[in-house]
């Protein structure tokens, strides 16, 4: 609550001693003593003057009357010697001019009327006025503390009146009272409650943490652990200076809430003894500083005024300190020392080194010496001999040195380059000296990390492959001859060898489709057509297990031989040219007839068209050649042509495919559809009939033929015809074939419901009268779909024919 402001009043000036004593009597009357016959007057808070008019030394505080007209000060009093203290005892004379002395109070308070306070009391109110000193204190916590003093001394008595209840110990709270302002008591309790549990005397605590061991050793980073409690028992936070004996830590430490704080230490870099002292300054004592008169005595009749003088109470104190150290002894460390070998296993002609990683040496600078040693022969499992074995003090040292040392840290030997007379079991060794700080230390020959075995050298065996075949036919059988060398002796090795494909012929450096093309990173994704393994044990050819095509394509042949304990591993790449073959269907032996609508001579008779259609079958590049099924080129396609049978008579299919049903058809070879002509018709497998491909009579159905490309084939020329229209002249769904363009989709559903997309390269006319091309039905190559179907339609008196062939190229989506 704030300070009262009250107008200014005339302050007495002080009296002779016997006035004074006067002026306390009457005090003593005016707070005592109330009329019977007055009506009692409601409790309040009334001006300083009021109780300045009986003691001239009123300085901070609240003034109060009582409901019976008593008046009560709570607060500070200019005494002796002009001290502004707090007043201890009630209804005493405040004659300031007495002679006087100071004590400090050790253990228990004595009261006015007999009684004692007891020590934790005394020391709660310690705090109280060490915290808030009289003379820095504002009205209402100079109050709160004077009816804290008044509680705890418990003198306040009246016969038959109302008075300050006593009996206020630690182990209770501020009591109310009916005529102090309840700001004035809220206040009091706050800072009793405080003191009660942050009382004096306060304790510190201080350990080392020094590890499992309860050793520390020098240059070692430990740690302290400080603990502060107050008089009450509990944790106290509190700010803490620390000073060190040979440590080495922070100055200051602020303990928390829960009273602890860790603070990092290091040790001296050499063995003795330290000690760490902590200290807390202001600390709250336990013995408050008395001012009394020399002839202070227990009032004879409590209750009443005693001409004895007042005792007061100091707001301010020597600052306490509580401190405590710990000590301890600083030891010797053992490093420890971790070694590594740059290898396990070299061979002649490597350069080895060893790693050595130092720990627990406080800091400490110093080196450490290391050899090679060896080398020593393997057992007869192939391990070398470990630590303790008798092999080791007999091996020779092939390198040593010394490594200087900064303290803890990885250090690396100089790189030693072995020879072929090192072949064997090699290892490392490494002894750290005594110093000051630390004991020696060594780590023995033979440890597994640092050792290491050198090896001959492996040889690497040769293996080079030739194809059985580098052109073969669908059914062939294919196999690798494969020669490995380079191996000797001991030496047998497994070859693995696996058949790659088939894959697509692609264009290479020439610009021609063929299996060259096809990159590595291709090969390793292909299908594998086959695989296998056999062993060599000694140099020669060795052939694989033939397997038998049964797809077109690209096929490769690629090796991997396993490493050995004598020889290294190796591979030959997929794509060789010399184990690469190109497997196709058989060509066909002619350039077949497609006569896929009627058709009749227009100016010359029908057969002279024929004897024509012979004399340009010959046309240079078109004729045959020595070898069937070839041409000069030497690529897979039909050179050989016969005259047309069909430019005059319309086509019909062979017995074979007659029925009694109309809707008989031949083998299911899927459905072929064009969305962008919305054409969609179901394909037949058909066969060649004389030279001539047997279409499917009903325009509605394409024919498939047989011997060329299947749909899901990678390689050749899949060929498939059909009718534009019936012998009717009415449409089927080729008829829209003629809108075609470059880009347009096809899509080729095969009979087991997997689709094969081909994108439409080019539209080409060709006249019956003088066949198709024969690379049309070329046998190698990319897979390419050709669409055949007649066009340049013709009518007259006779009805109509047509004069070309439609041919659509296109080649499969990637």
């Amino acid at each position: 609550m704030p300070e009262l402001n009250r107008p200014n009043v005339p302050v007495p000036r002080r009296l002779p001693v016997a006035g004074a004593l006067g002026l306390a009597v009457a005090l003593v009357i005016a707070l005592l003593v109330t009329p019977t016959a007055a009506v009692p007057a409601p409790a309040a808070v009334v001006p300083k003057a009021d109780c300045a008019r009986h003691d001239s030394g009123v300085q901070r505080g609240v003034c109060v009357r009582d409901a019976r007209g008593g008046i009560y000060w709570l607060g500070t009093l200019r005494g002796y010697d002009g001290v502004e203290m707090y007043c201890i005892d009630y209804a005493f004379a405040t004659d300031w001019g007495v002679a006087h002395h100071r004590i400090t109070v050790d253990g228990t308070l004595p009261t006015s009327i007999g009684g004692r306070v007891g020590a934790a009391t005394v020391a709660a109110l310690n705090h109280v006025v060490t915290r808030h000193p009289a003379s820095r204190v504002d009205d209402t916590t100079a109050a709160a503390i004077g009816l804290i003093i008044r509680q705890v001394m418990g003198d306040v008595r009246r016969p038959g009146g109302q008075a300050i209840p006593g009996g206020l110990t630690v182990a209770s709270r501020v009591k109310d009272v009916g005529f102090v302002p309840d700001g004035v008591v809220r206040r009091a309790r706050t800072l009793w409650d405080e003191a009660r549990v942050h009382r004096g005397p306060w304790r510190l605590a201080v350990r080392i943490d020094a590890g499992p061991d309860g050793k520390v050793t020098a240059g070692e980073r430990v740690r302290a652990v400080v603990r502060g409690t107050n008089g009450s028992g509990t944790a106290q936070a509190m700010p803490v200076s620390l000073r060190y004996r040979a440590f080495t830590g922070p100055a200051t430490v602020a303990l928390g809430r829960d009273g602890v704080a860790t603070v990092p230490l290091t040790a001296p870099p050499r063995a003795t003894s330290a000690a760490v002292t902590a200290r807390v300054e202001n600390a709250p004592g336990t013995r408050p500083l008395v001012i009394r008169p020399h002839n202070w005595a227990v009032n004879p009749k409590p209750g009443r005024s005693s001409a004895i003088s007042q005792r007061g109470l100091v707001g301010t104190q020597e600052p306490t300190i509580a401190s405590t150290s710990v000590s301890t002894v600083i030891v010797r460390s053992t490093p420890i020392l971790r070694t590594q070998a740059s290898a396990q296993t070299v061979v002649p002609g490597a350069a080895i080194h060893d790693t050595v990683v130092v720990s627990r040496t406080g800091g400490a600078a110093g080196s450490f010496f290391w050899s090679l040693i060896g080398p020593v022969a393997p057992g007869p499992d192939g391990r070398c001999p470990g630590v303790g074995a008798p092999e080791w003090p007999e091996a020779g040292v092939l390198a040593s040195g010394t490594v200087a040392t900064t303290g803890d840290g990885t250090y690396v030997t100089p790189d030693y380059v072995v020879g072929a007379a090192d072949v064997g079991c090699l290892t490392y060794t490494e002894s750290r000296p005594e110093t000051p700080t630390t004991w020696p230390v060594t780590s023995p020959p033979g440890i597994a990390e640092e050792t290491l075995l050198v090896r001959r050298p492996k040889s690497t065996p040769c293996v080079t492959t030739v194809a059985s075949r580098q052109q073969a036919l669908v059914g062939a059988r294919l196999f690798d001859h494969v020669r490995v060398g380079c191996i000797g002796g001991p030496d047998r090795v497994q070859v693995r060898w696996t058949a790659h494909g088939p894959l697509a012929p692609r264009a290479g450096s020439t610009g021609d489709a063929g299996c060259d093309g096809i990159p590595p990173s291709a090969w390793l994704r292909a299908p594998v057509a086959a695989r296998g393994a056999f062993t060599a044990i000694r140099p020669g050819t060795y052939d694989t297990v033939p397997f038998t095509v049964s797809a077109p394509g690209c096929y490769t042949f690629s090796e991997t031989v396993a490493a050995t304990a004598t020889t290294l591993p190796t591979r030959t790449a997929p794509g060789i040219a010399v184990e690469t073959a190109l497997v196709t269907r058989p060509p066909l032996v002619q350039v077949p007839e497609v006569p896929t609508g009627p058709a009749r001579s227009d100016s010359v008779g029908g057969w002279w068209q024929q004897v024509l259609a012979m004399l340009l079958a010959q046309a240079p590049g078109e004729g045959a050649v020595s070898q069937p099924g070839l041409s000069r080129a030497g690529t897979f396609q039909p050179t050989a042509r016969l005259a047309p049978q069909y430019l005059d008579r319309t086509y019909r299919r062979g017995s074979e495919f007659r029925t009694t049903t109309r809707t008989a058809r031949g083998p299911v070879a899927g459905t072929l559809r064009i969305a962008r002509l919305r054409i969609v018709a179901a394909v037949e497998s058909v066969p060649l009939r004389r030279g001539v491909m047997a279409i499917p009579d009903a325009p509605s159905r394409l024919g498939w033929l047989r011997g060329t490309a299947a749909a899901g084939d990678v390689v050749g020329s899949s060929v498939i015809a059909g009718h534009v229209s019936d012998r009717q002249d009415r449409p089927g769904p080729l008829a829209a074939l003629v809108r075609i363009r470059p880009g347009d989709r096809i899509t080729w559903t095969d009979q087991r419901g997997r689709r094969h997309d081909f994108v439409v390269r080019g539209v080409a006319r060709h006249r019956r009268s003088s066949g198709l091309p024969g690379s049309v039905f070329r046998a190698d190559g990319p897979h390419t779909l050709r669409l055949i179907t007649c066009t340049s339609r013709v009518s007259g008196a006779g009805g109509f024919h047509y004069r070309d062939n439609l041919v659509v190229t296109a080649v499969e989506a990637q």
